[in-house]
């Protein structure tokens, strides 16, 4: 099966439009990010072009732990209890991060 990364960036939904082959998953070949992606994952074409095997998402930022988030952020969103680290985009907003999901500052 052929290999893809899908970037997303902010605002209008844009699912389908920013993909690209790639000849592995390593992050360092994707290099140089769009502007304004704020994140991106991996995943496959099987025989039919349905996308299958996604990896876990990969977001362009800073991690902070959800103490130091609490501490730092005068304007707290509200994540999930069981959330434990978030990751402040490029483009400024916060995200939870999920069990697997990777931060590349």
């Amino acid at each position: 099966m052929k290999q893809y990364v899908e970037f997303y960036f902010p605002g209008l939904s844009v699912a389908g439009l920013n993909e690209k082959e790639i000849a592995s998953r390593d992050v360092e070949l994707i290099k140089p990010f769009p502007q304004y992606a704020f994140s991106f994952r991996f995943f496959e074409k099987n025989s039919d072009g349905n996308k299958v095997n996604y990896s876990n998402y990969y977001y362009i930022g800073e991690e902070y732990s959800i103490e130091d988030y609490k501490r730092k952020c005068i304007h707290q969103e509200v994540f999930d209890q069981n959330c434990k680290n978030v990751v402040k985009l490029i483009t400024g907003g916060f995200r939870p991060l999920l069990e697997g999901d990777m931060v590349i500052s």
